[in-house]
């Protein structure tokens, strides 16, 4: 973690025992038991894939467990030939894996390295046991005020630090926001974030149920669209639909 994340301790601790224990218990991120040996579900002898995260556009995140230390971790495995098929494939992989390396900060996902193999790219993440917002929002309806407020202080503590490092995440939703075992938020998957070097950027890149008006308008946009999370605490605590 990073030491100077100050901003940490703003998190009032009396508030977040009371948010944290309106929660309903969950068992993690939904997952399937893998059964799969085929290559593309091969890590390296080092770990055991446990069950099945997620999937997407380029590939499946795992859960692993490292044999010799047993610890678990969410490993993103990246298929090469897919990413071949684009021209931005790589750009992006290896975009992520910088800022994952830069962004070190308590509402953010640990970032643990990176290999390779003749047929993959792997990135070793952590794993966040609490499932996602959007899992909890729909097991709830909705969220009280002061929940929603408590995760949404933790949210625009992330997006400042990212906006501080010129970075622009770019794919803020619920289900890309993880709570950890204590109910703390953990930003995740960095996959459209991008650090803009203080320039503006026109790439139409976003999940559109979320897209902010700067993007559809093409006329180019900073770090301020993800700044929609200022309306996300009042979305939480109405009734979702």
């Amino acid at each position: 973690m990073n030491p100077n994340c100050s901003e940490y301790d703003k998190v009032d601790e009396a508030s977040t025992s009371r948010s944290v224990s309106m929660l309903p218990k969950c068992n993690g991120h939904r997952s399937q038991e893998s059964n799969d040996s085929s290559p593309s579900m091969f890590i390296d002898e080092r770990f055991r894939i446990i069950s099945t995260l997620g999937k997407g556009n380029y590939g499946t995140v795992v859960l692993a467990e490292e044999k010799e230390t047993k610890k678990r971790y969410a490993i993103k495995i990246i298929k090469k030939r897919y990413l071949m098929l684009s021209s931005l494939g790589f750009k992006q992989v290896f975009s992520e894996k910088k800022i994952l390396q830069m962004a070190q900060f308590p509402f953010i996902v640990d970032f643990y390295g990176s290999f390779k193999s003749n047929s993959n790219l792997f990135l070793m993440l952590e794993f966040v046991q609490g499932g996602d917002l959007f899992t909890h929002l729909k097991k709830m309806n909705r969220f009280r005020e002061n929940v929603a407020k408590f995760f949404a202080i933790q949210i625009v503590l992330a997006l400042e630090y990212l906006h501080k490092l010129d970075i622009i995440y770019r794919n803020l939703k619920p289900k890309n926001i993880l709570l950890d075992q204590h109910g703390y938020c953990k930003l995740a998957d960095f996959g459209m974030s991008k650090q803009l070097n203080n320039q503006r950027t026109y790439t139409i890149c976003r999940t559109w149920e979320y897209i902010a008006p700067e993007i559809i308008k093409n006329q180019g946009y900073g770090t301020s669209i993800d700044c929609m999370i200022c309306a996300m605490a009042e979305h939480l605590s109405k009734q979702h639909r």
